[in-house]
């Protein structure tokens, strides 16, 4: 078995992938800043 984790085949394939993770990225950055804007009242004393 010969894998690499990139490959010069297909850019397009790693172009997907990329998006990939951008999109979950910016969402769990995205719910994790309105988890902590919707908390903000709770902490105040």
């Amino acid at each position: 078995m010969n894998a690499t984790l990139l490959s010069n085949e297909d850019p397009q394939e790693l172009e997907q992938l990329f998006q990939t993770y951008k999109t979950r990225h910016v969402s769990l950055y995205a719910w994790g800043f309105l988890d902590w804007l919707t908390s903000l009242p709770a902490r105040q004393p």
